[in-house]
């Protein structure tokens, strides 16, 4: 199993915490609170996470990504200009983050699950779950 993908997943998560802390600043709109708060919550997870699969690197023996120069190299996480976003573009936005975390998180999963590295299965399972958790809340909100 390849720590690179992890290494790059790491690096999404904080791009995706700055970028959701964009997207909740400047959410403009009839649901504004809502969203408002739910993007909130979306960063703080990304953050949480951002340090827990930090740690699982260290356990396997890595370094995790520490400046912003190789985090911006190894994330797959379009950034985004601060600019207003109406409520319905500013999930669109979070939702196709969460798709690419949530796909890349699978993937990561099946490597670790042919690798026998059961504590980065356990982590990913965690993960993966709560990402698609909230990939959920956003399709429903966005109908």
């Amino acid at each position: 199993m390849s720590l690179h993908t992890i290494k790059s997943f790491l690096a999404d998560l904080l791009v995706v915490n700055v970028k959701w802390h964009n997207v909740h600043w400047n959410v403009v709109g009839s649901n504004f609170l809502a969203v408002h708060k739910f993007t909130e919550e979306l960063y703080e997870f990304a953050f949480e996470k951002f340090d827990e699969v930090a740690e699982l690197l260290k356990m396997n023996g890595e370094f995790p990504v520490s400046s912003v120069k190789e985090i911006l190299s190894l994330s797959e996480i379009k950034e985004l200009d601060a600019k207003e976003l109406n409520c319905s573009e500013a999930l669109k936005i979070v939702h196709e983050d969460l798709v690419l975390l949530k796909e890349k998180a699978l993937k990561i999963r099946e490597e670790a699950e042919s690798s026998k590295k059961y504590d980065v299965v356990m982590k990913f399972d965690e993960l993966i779950s709560e990402l698609s958790k909230y990939v959920w809340f956003i399709e429903s909100m966005l109908k």
